[in-house]
């Protein structure tokens, strides 16, 4: 079996990061990721979004690095996720889990943001 995702996109918050009770990092995101515009479209271009999580050290890395508007590409697997709520309802959600994370963007772009950072 073979469950593997490739997408590049734009994150659309800044990434929140959390420590599990048993004190694994992670940091939870979401991405936007544009669509090749219909040829019979008058709309403008669209764009999915995507649910992600990434754990432990790169969770960390994810946290420090990423901020709205940054585009990075990943490798990740699809989970689906459900819950029933108190009311009995089942709710469905899928969200990317993270194996890979790889910084796009221009080179400027991130020597941009590089110089603030002591080494």
């Amino acid at each position: 079996m073979l469950n593997q995702i490739m997408l590049m996109g734009n994150l659309v918050a800044d990434p929140e990061l959390r420590t599990t009770a048993a004190g694994v990092p992670c940091c939870r995101f979401r991405i936007a990721v544009s669509r090749p515009k219909a040829k019979d479209s008058s709309a403008g271009s669209e764009a999915d979004f995507f649910h992600c999580v990434a754990w432990n050290a790169q969770a960390e890395v994810a946290a420090k690095w990423l901020r709205k508007g940054k585009q990075i590409m990943l490798v990740g697997s699809l989970r689906n996720n459900y819950y029933t709520d108190a009311d009995g309802v089942k709710h469905y959600s899928e969200q990317v889990v993270v194996k890979e994370l790889y910084f796009t963007g221009t080179k400027q772009q991130n020597e941009e943001e590089l110089q603030d950072v002591p080494f």
